[in-house]
C-alpha cells in the first residue's frame, strides 16, 4: 500500500463526496487494500457521512466479515445509517451479503421504531431495495393476512434478523400502511373465484400499536395536536400531506423545541479556557494535561523528528464566546502532541510565559512566525507545525517565502498551517499563511491523534508498512470498537 493513499484519504476525509470526486477512487483502493481500517474509519464520527456511504459500497465488496461491517454500522446515530443504507441503492447494490447485512443493521437497531415514526418513507425504500420490490409486497401480504405459510415466510424474510421480534413486526405494520387507512375490498364478480389472500375482510389482521412514537405519529395524521412534541420536519410533513390549511406557525408551536447546539470542548481545553480566565496562579500545562487525561490507553509513540511554532501572540485571545478559545485549542494540541511524539520542539511566539514552564502563558504580543520558522528549520525537522490563527501581523507573507526557501533548500519535508477554530465552518480564506503550505482546520483537541498521524505518515516511505498502518490506525481509531 502506498503511504500517499493514506494521506490523500486523510486530506479530505471531512468533506462531502462531491466536492472531492476523486476521492471515491481512493476509498475504493482503501477498501480493497486495507478493509478492516476501512471498518474503523466506517465508525469514525470525523469521516464524513456521504463518504461512508463509498466505505460501505467498497467494503460489501472487500473480504471483511458481516459481523464487522455490523458492529461499524451499529454505532453511526439514525440518521446517518438510514443514509448510509440508502447509499446501496445508489451504487445498485444487492444480492444476499447486501441484504443480509442491511437488515441485521436495520432491524435489530434498539430505536427502530423511533426510527421508523420518523422517516417512514425512506425506511420503506431502504427496505424495497434490501428484499426486492416483490418481496416487500409478500411481506405487506403476509402482515394483513396472517397464515401458518405467511409466519414462516416472515421469519426466513425479516423476523430472523430482528432483535426485538415483537416491536419488529409492529414497526413493519405501521411500514407496510396498516392502520393508515381502512382495507379497501376487491369488487366481487359473480363468476370470479377470488385466491385465499383476497377473502373476506374478518381474516384480515387488525393493527393497534402499542409502541408510543407510532401510536403518535398515526394519531397526527388524523389531527395535527395529537403529534404535539414530535420533530419539526415530522409534523411540516404531516401538514403538507394530510393538514395543509393548518398555519405554519401553529406547527412551530407544536413541534418540541430544537435545542441549540453549543459547542463541546474537551476536557484539556475546558481547563486551559478556566486558567487563562482566572487571575491566580495555574499549573503547567503537563501537570493539565496529566489531570484531564485520565486513565488513556497506551498510544503509539511517533519517532519523527518534529517542530511545533505555537502562536500565542495577541490575537490568540479572540473576543466574545470565541474569547481564550485559539490559545486554548492551540496549547491543548501541544500537550497532547508532546504526549504522542518521542522528538518534538515546540517554538513559541508570544506569550507571558514559556510554555514549558511552571504556568499557563497568556497570548500577548506580536505574531513574528517567520522568525519562529526560521529557528525552528535549524532543528533540520521532517515537519513543520504552524499552529496559529492565521492573523500575521509582524512582516506578513514572510512565511510563505520562508517555507518556499526551505523547500528548495530539503531543510523541511513537510509544513503545515494548523488553524483552532471556533466552528468547522470559519472562512479561513484570508487567514492562509500561504498558498503553498496546506491548512489543516481543527475544532477540537481530539484531533491531536490526526495530527501525529499525519507527522507519522510524512517521515514513512513510498511503500507503507504494516506496523506504521498499525499505528496509524491507533492514532486515527484508537477508541472506535
Amino acid at each position: 500500500m502506498k503511504t500517499s493513499l493514506l494521506q490523500q484519504y486523510l486530506d479530505e476525509r471531512h468533506k462531502p463526496l462531491v466536492s472531492c470526486p476523486a476521492q471515491a477512487a481512493v476509498l475504493d483502493k482503501l477498501c480493497c487494500d486495507v478493509p478492516l481500517f476501512c471498518g474503523k474509519a466506517l465508525a469514525d464520527t470525523a469521516t464524513h457521512a456521504s463518504q461512508k456511504v463509498q466505505i460501505l459500497a467498497g467494503l460489501v465488496r472487500s473480504p471483511i466479515t458481516r459481523q464487522a461491517i455490523s458492529r461499524s454500522l451499529g454505532t453511526l446515530s439514525d440518521v446517518e445509517l438510514l443514509q448510509v443504507l440508502d447509499g446501496l441503492h445508489q451504487h445498485r447494490l444487492n444480492g444476499r451479503r447486501v441484504r443480509e447485512l442491511g437488515l441485521c443493521a436495520l432491524l435489530g437497531r434498539q430505536r427502530i421504531a423511533e426510527l421508523a415514526a420518523a422517516h417512514r418513507l425512506r425506511l420503506v425504500r431502504v427496505l424495497k431495495h434490501l428484499l426486492g420490490e416483490r418481496t416487500w409486497a409478500s411481506v405487506c401480504r403476509f402482515l394483513e393476512l396472517p397464515s401458518p405459510i405467511g409466519e414462516r415466510f416472515l421469519h426466513r424474510a425479516v423476523l430472523r434478523f430482528a432483535a426485538n421480534p415483537e416491536l419488529v413486526r409492529e414497526v413493519l405494520c405501521f411500514l407496510a400502511g396498516l392502520g393508515l387507512d381502512p382495507p379497501r375490498e376487491p369488487a366481487r364478480k359473480p363468476w370470479l373465484v377470488l385466491p385465499w389472500f383476497q377473502q373476506p375482510a374478518q381474516a384480515r389482521f387488525e393493527f393497534k400499536p402499542a409502541h408510543p412514537a407510532i401510536k403518535q405519529r398515526l394519531a397526527a395524521r388524523r389531527s395535527l395536536e395529537e403529534g404535539e412534541g414530535m420533530a419539526r420536519e415530522v409534523l411540516f410533513g404531516l401538514r403538507g400531506t394530510y393538514h395543509t390549511r393548518i398555519p405554519k406557525q401553529h406547527v412551530r408551536r407544536l413541534s418540541a423545541p430544537e435545542p441549540r447546539r453549543g459547542r463541546t470542548d474537551g476536557p484539556l481545553t475546558t481547563a486551559l479556557k478556566e486558567a487563562l480566565t482566572a487571575t491566580g496562579r495555574s499549573a503547567s500545562l503537563r501537570e493539565m494535561v496529566a489531570a484531564t487525561s485520565g486513565t488513556p490507553r497506551p498510544l503509539p509513540l511517533v519517532d519523527v523528528p518534529a517542530a511545533v511554532v505555537l502562536d500565542l501572540s495577541a490575537s490568540a485571545v479572540s473576543s466574545g464566546e470565541r474569547l481564550h478559545h485559539p490559545a486554548a485549542l492551540g496549547l491543548a494540541l501541544v500537550g497532547l502532541l508532546e504526549e504522542r511524539l518521542n522528538q518534538v520542539t515546540v517554538f513559541q511566539v508570544g506569550g507571558s510565559a514559556p510554555v514549558d514552564g511552571r504556568r499557563i502563558p497568556r497570548p500577548v504580543g506580536p505574531t513574528d512566525l517567520a522568525t519562529a520558522v526560521l529557528e525552528a528549520a535549524r532543528n533540520a525537522p521532517q515537519v513543520i507545525l504552524i499552529v496559529s490563527d492565521g492573523y500575521e501581523n509582524c512582516r506578513q507573507g514572510d512565511v510563505a517565502q520562508v517555507v518556499e526557501g526551505l523547500r528548495r533548500l530539503g531543510l523541511a519535508k513537510a509544513v503545515y498551517q494548523v488553524v483552532p477554530v471556533f466552528t468547522p465552518a470559519e472562512n479561513l480564506c484570508k487567514r492562509r499563511l500561504g498558498e503553498n503550505i496546506p491548512l489543516l482546520r481543527v475544532d477540537h483537541e481530539a484531533a491531536a491523534g490526526e495530527l501525529a498521524a499525519r507527522l507519522l505518515l510524512a517521515g514513512e516511505t513510498d511503500d507503507l508498512r504494516p506496523t506504521t498502518l498499525a499505528a496509524v490506525q491507533e492514532l486515527l481509531y484508537g477508541g472506535v470498537p
